[in-house]
């Protein structure tokens, strides 16, 4: 060993224990700070969460604030309605919120536009394109809506210190003005894309003869330019020069009512309206008279006609006078009087009136509008025919406006101003049956008299038809759930009974017609009352089976066909289900699809066991066990689960092995009545659809409550509140057929909604056009907005 070696041994030995002990040390350290670092990020992330939860609780709030002022606006100025309603949802996504932006969505589908802000309407006037509208209020405010290049809408108030009457706008919408009520006009220049809309308010002088009370003025207007005001004052007709700001001249007014007042077409001429009036107030025998404004010499176009409506550029006007049966309709030139086209007579026995439904005429007036039992309809008087028919709200259309080629009826009901486009086409007013297809974008519809069916769009478009096809005769009317239409499970294929034991198989895309099956005679109906369901087991049902087969139920006779040859594939009667009982009396047996091949299922009423059949050999291949008072079954598509329908018509959702009962009762009719409802499995993993009672809601067995719901609320239908019912559902229930019903002789009023949020959004901010809320209404609200804009404009 060499001699310095135990000196260097020693002093490793004496330095090992120190260099262990900083080692130690430094691991401490190091766990120390790890797990401070541990603690820190944990702090971090409980800090993080529990601020995300609060922020989530405060939205939560905010939302349900919105929401409920929404509801509460709905009345009074239903635009702030929908505003609310978007700033709710947008705010939190609740199901509260959803729901209000449904309802939001539901009332203003059925128009292209809406305006609302200045209180009850009791006037308004538009320009040409509909883009500048000026409305008085009952309550004596005015309000100037303007629609900017962009397709944004703004509300501006329009200050006068005295009550605003008559509204006035130009045709090219850059005037506007109104009389005031001392008799004197007043005006202002419009400039839709500026930061201040209402240009300074001119107030023009007063006329020769002072107006002392309100009975003093009449009826005004703009020309058409914007030059000029005129106006009915005392026992004159006094216009207004606008560019001078003075008086132009006055002529005696024509001896009568004066219903309305007019600048021509050429400035040079004034066009009045003469009324006399009848019991209801109205004027029930008018005629329209042109004055000379530099003469005062007077000239009758019409007289005694029933109703008339100027031309949009008061070249023309379309007359309606009564005759023995129902009304006609005439476009006569104002220049000389002369009949232009052809005198329209009412053609469908539907609108056949003894009274006058016009509404307003086209710029030209060779279109005119009808309206009639929530139809507005659209006459062309060159054609002599109808060229556009849409549902719509009953009521008076004042006024057309036309822009981008489409032509829209404008109405004020109480605090809104609505268009409603009038597209080219004709849209079913009555259906007899309605099923969407499996995609929910098209409708098949049997038409109200049974003669045909038609594929029609579910979307904007369903004026236009995409197939039809007649129907065999006598037409054969669907009365009740087993007569509706029925789909194949892949869609293609549709089955529509069109006789007592006769059913038509045609293809969806085309309805094309593939066969024809003709069961065996049903026996009749006996003449008792029996709830829905029960009397299903005397009539004749249909349905296609899990292989795509066609199966009708005749009685106790159940048949199998191919629809490829329309041959029977197999027949049973169902009596040798219970043998015993058959001896004796026949056996109530309710009849349906089971997910196997050919398999139904039968349920015995009053036999707590559903029996599972196989239709070829008669032979019971399954049972289940429920209870006694079972009316009908449906299975899910992988046989796990199904839906029991018990009597008193509710539903309870079973789960089939093990056997038991997971949601239920669930509720299918409010009251015993006819209103119809919607049931069906969504899929494979026990998703199931419930419509009825004004909502949809869709359960998942294994879960407690429903997963999902669409309540729908109700609507205002001729002053009822009235709730919505549901006629069908798409395969996936994103999207559903709803009416509203009406009182007596009231059509039912209904649509197509697809259940989709971002959709109502998109459309619901284009009706309104991109409304924002200003600072002041801002200020105003319940809650601060945590989203602004509320609608972005594309």
């Amino acid at each position: 060993m060499n001699p310095t070696e135990p000196q260097a041994m020693q002093g490793i030995g004496t330095k090992s224990p120190a260099l262990r002990a900083r080692r130690r040390r430094a691991l401490f350290s190091g766990i120390g700070i790890a797990v401070v670092l541990a603690l820190v990020v944990g702090l971090g992330v409980q800090l993080l969460s529990t601020r995300q939860q609060s922020q989530d609780s405060e939205a939560l709030a905010s939302s349900r604030a919105l929401a409920q002022a929404s509801r509460h606006a709905v009345s009074t100025d239903p635009v702030r309605s929908a505003m609310l309603a978007l700033a709710a949802y947008q705010t939190s996504p609740s199901q509260e919120a959803r729901n209000q932006l449904m309802r939001a969505y539901l009332r203003n589908s059925r128009s292209s536009r809406a305006l609302s802000g200045v209180g009850t309407i009791r006037e308004f006037q538009a320009s040409r394109d509909g883009n500048v509208v000026l409305a008085t209020s009952y309550q004596g405010g005015a309000m100037l809506f303007v629609r900017g290049a962009s397709g944004n809408v703004r509300n501006v108030p329009v200050p006068s210190a005295n009550g605003v009457w008559y509204p006035m706008v130009s045709a090219d919408g850059k005037r506007a003005g109104y009389l005031r009520d001392d008799g004197r006009p007043a005006w202002f220049s419009v400039r839709a894309d500026t930061s201040q809309p209402v240009g300074q308010v001119h107030t023009l002088p007063d006329a020769p003869e002072p107006v002392t009370k309100p009975e003093d003025f009449g009826r005004s207007s703009m020309s058409l330019d914007g030059t000029m005001i005129v106006s009915r004052i005392r026992g004159s007709l006094v216009w207004w020069n606008l560019d001078s700001n003075t008086v132009g001249g006055s002529v005696p007014a024509p001896a009568g009512e004066a219903a309305g007042v007019w600048i021509g077409a050429d400035n040079r001429t004034l066009l009045t309206e003469l009324g006399e009036l009848g019991w209801t107030g109205e004027s029930d025998s008018q005629s329209l008279v042109t004055v000379d404004m530099a003469t005062g010499a007077t000239r009758t176009v019409v007289s005694r006609v029933d109703s008339l409506h100027l031309s949009g550029d008061r070249t023309a006007v379309a007359v309606c006078r009564t005759q023995p049966g129902q009304a006609v309709i005439r476009l006569l030139r104002i220049a000389d009087g002369a009949q232009q086209g052809v005198p329209y007579l009412e053609k469908d026995k539907d609108f056949t009136t003894k009274i006058c439904t016009t509404d307003a005429a086209d710029t030209t007036g060779h279109r005119v509008v009808l309206g009639y039992d929530g139809t507005l309809r659209m006459v062309d008087l060159t054609q002599n025919k109808v060229i556009s028919s849409v549902p719509a709200a009953d009521g008076q259309y004042d006024q057309l406006a036309s822009a981008d080629g489409r032509l829209f009826a404008l109405q004020a009901t109480g605090p809104e101003i609505t268009y409603t486009e009038l597209r080219t086409g004709v849209a079913l007013r009555d259906v007899n049956d309605q099923k969407l297809t499996h995609d929910g974008s098209k409708t098949i519809k049997i038409l109200a008299d049974g003669s045909g069916l038609q594929l029609r769009p579910s979307g904007a478009d369903a004026y236009r038809v995409l197939a039809e096809a007649p129907r065999r005769k006598p037409y054969w009317s669907p009365s009740e759930e087993k007569d509706k239409l029925q789909l194949s499970d892949d869609g293609k294929l549709l089955a529509d009974r069109d006789g007592w034991n006769v059913v038509t198989i045609r293809e969806v895309s085309t309805l094309r017609q593939t066969a024809q099956i003709t069961a065996l005679e049903p026996p009749l109906r006996p003449k008792r009352l029996l709830p829905g369901p029960e009397a299903g087991k005397w009539a004749f049902s249909y349905f296609f089976d899990h292989d795509g087969y066609l199966v009708t139920v005749s009685g106790a006779h159940v048949q199998q066909w191919d629809l490829r040859t329309g041959r029977q594939r197999a027949h049973l009667n169902t009596n040798i289900l219970h043998p015993a009982k058959a001896a004796t009396h026949r056996p109530d047996t309710v009849i349906g699809p089971y997910p196997a091949s050919n398999k139904i299922v039968a349920i015995t009423l009053g036999d707590p066991v559903i029996r599972i059949v196989d239709v070829t050999t008669a032979r019971t291949t399954d049972t289940v066990k429920t209870t006694n008072d079972a009316l009908g079954v449906q299975f899910d598509p992988s046989g796990r689960y199904f839906a029991l329908l018990r009597r008193g018509l509710v539903i309870e959702l079973w789960r089939r092995n093990p056997l038991r009962r997971e949601i239920g009762p669930l509720i299918t009719q409010s009251d015993w009545s006819t209103t119809p409802w919607i049931s069906d499995f969504l899929d494979r993993d026990g998703r199931y659809l419930l419509a009825a009672n004004n909502t949809i809601r869709i359960y998942r067995l294994g879960e407690r409550g429903y997963q999902d719901s669409y309540e729908f609320g109700d609507e205002l239908n001729n002053g009822v509140l009235r709730g919505h019912f549901l006629v069908d559902t798409s395969h996936d229930g994103r999207t559903a057929i709803y009416g509203v019903p009406g009182d007596g002789n009231d059509r039912v009023r209904g649509g197509i909604i697809s259940l989709d949020p971002q959709a109502w959004q998109r459309d619901l901010c284009s009706i309104i056009g991109y409304r924002q809320f200003t600072s002041d209404e801002q200020d105003s609200l319940p809650t601060r907005l945590q989203v602004q804009p509320i609608c972005a404009v594309d």
